[in-house]
């Protein structure tokens, strides 16, 4: 078993998908004894769960935190939603169908019972009240029940960490498609542990509950892993995603920094070692006459020491980078997380409406599926995870505004605002390429016009009239001054190729997002404005995405 640790133990969401029986108890038919099997059950879960993250073989650090996701849809998984509720584990509740209809639903096979009771409704009610359920969502649309169900159950399996089942022993009839140990059996088969409840009663009418953690085929499971660029110290669920924006953007611009000086620092290293070469040249030039030829080695020792780092510089022009890689890739890390901080910080609720750009439109319950539709590094993808879950505890029980009113803010914050606004700032960047690009340009055609000027005069030189030995510190030194200089030009070549594009990608990005704004001026209903603002996000964190495998890639 692999363990991933993690520097510092900042609050992390580990999430449980919950599936357990319809009936747990389909042997006894007096309520009396089946409330009082069902309390009892509810007592043994709760102290497993609560033992859960110190569980000696997964890897949770102090800041990991367990969240539940259940579709709330039986019995079994009622008596899993009171467990986690009395050991307070928030819940993301995930409907197979809107409340009304679920609560209303039958059996689409005879004798065609109702899937509730009475009181089995009004204990569905109110779990879904209580104040640990931070989210109530419908996850499918499908026409037919068994798809339905077959749908929410893929949904609370792919946002869950661990697969968690509650089954009684010797129950027929499981491994059907939805049952739990199909759910079990998916889990593993996508590499995730599964904590297995097995309950029985004995001939004491005793009720037994043990556990047992499975672990997928090759028995390695890595628990969620926050970016290890974050600041410390530990960051709590409350503040996270402001700090993360802010700290997080800090040290970004710091790394920039820090890369622009160690770009300039190998623009300085070829012009010192073209400075030096063309030193060599010169005084090979001048006294190529006067030196005895028993003495030419004196010209030829100083070009032979230049000559390595020419061949250093030229081979790292063609490499990677001027930027070290550790550097690239703290600065892109950052520079992500700052980026889904900030699109998460849009939603979350501001103190009024004269709040900071980032927050006076905000105040909508939002998962951010947006965010998860995109191809995120496996520990960005843990941040907006956690992140997403801090936004619903936040939500939990405020109110939101009108939608009008939340599409004119965020189209006027988001977008359009002169200077915060990412129309403005992507413009502003804009700008900041083509003149990039152009300075490119000017420096390569001074440097082209450098290093033919130099082979002119090295070319000028009478070959006849030197000592061979001299003949080859001239070729030496020539190649000492025209190798830095063709490092900065194939540097420069790999700059502007990747500015060219980046100035085609800031460009198409900014037609998207004007159009984008013009629809979101036209929106025309709630399901609208959700299905543009989803989009516009998307958007930018698809360019911002973009940006980390360029830079990733290289400078």
């Amino acid at each position: 078993m692999t363990e991933a640790v993690t520097p510092v133990a900042h609050a992390c969401a580990v999430h449980l998908g919950i599936a357990a029986a319809r009936d747990l108890f389909p042997g006894i038919a007096d309520a009396q004894r089946r409330a009082k099997f069902a309390a009892e059950l509810t007592r043994q879960v709760t102290d497993k769960l609560r033992q859960l993250h110190t569980h000696p073989r997964l890897p949770l650090h102090a800041g990991h935190f367990l969240v539940g996701v259940t579709q709330l849809s039986s019995a079994g998984e009622g008596i899993m939603a009171d467990a986690c509720d009395a050991a307070a584990i928030a819940l993301r509740v995930f409907l197979p169908q809107p409340r009304d209809a679920l609560l209303a639903a039958r059996s689409s096979r005879p004798p065609y019972a109702d899937d509730f009771s009475p009181a089995q409704r009004e204990h569905l009610l109110c779990r879904l009240q209580r104040a640990g359920v931070w989210q109530e969502k419908v996850a499918s649309v499908a026409p037919e029940r068994a798809a339905r169900f077959a749908q929410t159950s893929a949904e609370v399996l792919a946002l869950a960490d661990i697969a968690v089942i509650l089954q009684p022993k010797h129950r027929d009839g499981l491994a059907k498609p939805g049952g739990v140990n199909a759910f079990a059996g998916q889990a593993l088969r996508s590499a995730k542990p599964v904590y297995a409840l097995t309950f029985w009663i004995d001939e004491k009418q005793q009720l037994h509950l043990y556990d047992e953690l499975r672990y997928p085929r090759d028995k390695t499971w890595i628990a969620p892993c926050l970016p290890a660029v974050l600041p410390a110290p530990e960051l709590a669920l409350d503040d996270m995603a402001q700090r993360v924006a802010a700290e997080c953007a800090a040290r970004a611009q710091h790394c920039r920094e820090q890369a622009t000086r160690a770009s300039a620092a190998v623009v300085r290293n070829c012009l010192g070692l073209a400075a030096l070469g063309l030193l060599a040249l010169l005084l090979v030039c001048l006294y190529r006459n006067t030196i005895p030829p028993s003495m030419s080695w004196l010209l030829l020792a100083p070009c032979l020491l230049l000559l390595p780092g020419g061949l250093l510089l030229w081979r790292a022009s063609g490499g990677a980078a001027a930027t070290p890689a550790r550097l690239r890739q703290r600065w892109t890390d950052l520079q992500l997380a700052a980026e889904i901080a900030h699109s998460t910080r849009l939603f979350a609720p501001g103190a009024s409406t004269d709040d900071t750009a980032d927050s006076a439109f905000a105040g909508q319950a939002h998962d951010f599926a947006f965010l998860f539709a995109l191809a995120l590094p496996a520990d960005q993808r843990v941040l907006a995870q956690t992140l997403t879950v801090a936004h619903l505890r936040r939500m939990r029980g405020i109110g939101q505004a009108d939608w009008q009113v939340l599409c004119d803010r965020y189209r006027h914050e988001r977008l359009d605002q002169p200077v915060s606004g990412q129309r403005a700032v992507f413009a502003e960047k804009l700008a900041q390429v083509q003149q990039h690009i152009r300075a490119i340009g000017l420096q390569s055609a001074g440097l082209a016009v450098f290093a033919v000027a130099v082979l002119l005069v090295a070319l000028a030189v009478p070959a006849t009239a030197v000592h061979p030995v001299g003949v080859i510190a001239l070729v030496v030194s020539l190649l000492a001054v025209q190798l830095p200089l063709a490092a900065l030009l194939l540097q420069a070549r790999r700059c502007r190729q990747k500015h060219r594009m980046r100035a085609q990608a800031c460009a198409a990005l900014l037609q998207d997002l004007q159009h984008l704004s013009q629809q979101l001026q036209q929106a025309a209903s709630e399901e609208a404005f959700l299905a543009l603002q989803a989009q516009s996000e998307t958007r930018l964190l698809s360019a911002a995405l973009d940006w980390y495998r360029w830079r990733r890639s290289g400078d």
